[in-house]
């Protein structure tokens, strides 16, 4: 038997302790919304065939150390012949292998005296034939491309979407693919000729806030789902170094 005392003071206790219902979880907070302005700054664009959104960086400002000796990579390109402003550095990004939307196109070329990164991003499906068409108005002041595995990928899927959107743009433009010359010039001496690969053992640079390819995709759609734009900085940063780097990579692989 409990002493009177004891049991008088476990009373007390009792009654003096909340019950659950009077003291509620807290809630989690909300994730806040990021803007597309504010994880990509850049500016709504007006098209015939719709708005886009264009993000476009100088050289200087995505690397700063580096600038020079890629802007000397991108002029020996004079060696095939071509102006280095004539040459349009070009790369994508889309919702899948095939037959997916495409919506975001990324080109680097040179300006006056400046090397740009221009990128062209949907901000949702319906953007996309927004997109097409001003990468045409671009590519049409261009002579020739340049890709990484362009010929298989980039340019033909781009033709797809065109298609499928009944438009028309015939990419006549000297093609050069530096995967091609990459092959030639390094499978069996490196682990592989991804442009990633090219990257570290030739510029000797890591990539660091970068997204992966292959999450890419989905990060797009939960943006189009929820409007926030926060996963987009990954997808922008990741595209513009995959120009930069075949930029750089250009003078060792002619």
């Amino acid at each position: 038997m409990l002493d009177p005392e004891l049991r008088r003071r476990l009373s007390r206790v009792n009654r003096e302790r909340p019950s659950p219902e009077a003291t509620p979880p807290s809630a989690a907070p909300e994730p806040r919304i990021v803007t597309l302005e504010e994880a990509v700054p850049g500016r709504v664009h007006a098209h015939e065939h719709g708005s886009l959104y264009v993000c476009e960086r100088k050289l200087e400002s995505l690397m700063p150390k580096d600038a020079e000796s890629i802007t000397a990579s991108i002029g020996e390109v004079a060696k095939l012949g071509w102006p280095p402003e004539t040459v349009l550095f070009l790369d994508i990004e889309t919702c899948g292998l095939a037959n997916c939307p495409l919506f975001l196109i990324g080109t680097l070329m040179v300006r006056g005296n400046e090397v740009v990164v221009e990128q062209y991003f949907a901000r949702d499906y319906s953007e996309e034939r927004a997109v097409l068409a001003h990468l045409s108005d671009v590519a049409s002041n261009h002579g020739m491309l340049i890709t990484y595995n362009g010929k298989t990928f980039d340019v033909p899927y781009i033709r797809d979407r065109m298609i499928f959107h009944r438009m028309w743009y015939e990419f006549d433009h000297e093609h050069l693919d530096l995967l091609q010359r990459a092959r030639r010039l390094w499978r069996g001496r490196l682990p592989d000729c991804k442009l990633q690969t090219l990257e570290q053992h030739l510029c000797g640079r890591r990539r660091y806030g970068d997204t992966p390819g292959h999450l890419i995709p989905e990060l797009y759609h939960q943006f189009v789902r929820t409007g926030n734009a926060a996963p987009l900085e990954g997808i922008f940063h990741h595209n513009a170094l995959d120009l930069i780097t075949m930029a750089e990579l250009l003078a060792k692989l002619l």
